[in-house]
């Protein structure tokens, strides 16, 4: 027996619809403080294709302190490697199109000026990204390495960013003449 085809093609519609990208969230955290959270969040955009509207938000005590919209994610494009500044205590998110800074004292986020290049006097976290079993989450620097980024708008940010990561990882070396 079989279907008639427009049956088959209800199905094939619902069937689409149920997976669906448009209108889902999905969110990544990381724990700053006692009861403070900061938090990626991701909202589908497109009815089939892996895009999403991404905004980042400070959370205390379950309540959104604050909230920015970040650069979209059109397809490849999601991860964003945080930095902590212990000099004023402030947490750098750094996408490829730019930098946000996050102060969990005054509770707010705001872009930086300058998105070009690793940040200086700062500590890789870790990443929101996508990890090996395909799950949008916070990837902490003890688990993964800072991967290369190439940033929107900046000369030979990856050499950049690759190279600090390898002074980072191997202490012991002269990295001097490091280009």
């Amino acid at each position: 027996m079989s279907l008639p085809r427009s049956i088959l093609t209800l199905i094939g519609i619902a069937v689409l619809g149920a997976c669906s990208a448009k209108g889902s969230r999905s969110s990544a955290s990381l724990p700053i403080r006692t009861n403070i959270q900061l938090r990626l969040e991701r909202v589908g955009t497109h009815d089939f294709l892996a895009e999403y509207d991404r905004y980042l938000l400070l959370d205390v005590a379950g309540v959104t302190r604050a909230k920015i919209q970040i650069s979209s994610d059109t397809g490849g494009y999601s991860r964003a490697n945080i930095f902590f500044r212990a000099a004023d205590s402030v947490f750098l998110v750094q996408d490829r199109t730019g930098r946000y800074e996050v102060d969990a004292t005054r509770q707010s986020i705001v872009e930086a000026a300058d998105g070009c290049g690793v940040p200086t006097n700062t500590v890789f976290v870790g990443a929101f990204d996508v990890d090996e079993s395909n799950r949008w989450r916070f990837i902490s620097a003890t688990e993964r390495h800072m991967m290369p980024m190439s940033i929107s708008g900046c000369k030979s940010e990856t050499q950049q960013i690759v190279g600090r990561e390898r002074r980072e990882r191997v202490s012991h070396h002269d990295w001097s003449g490091d280009a």
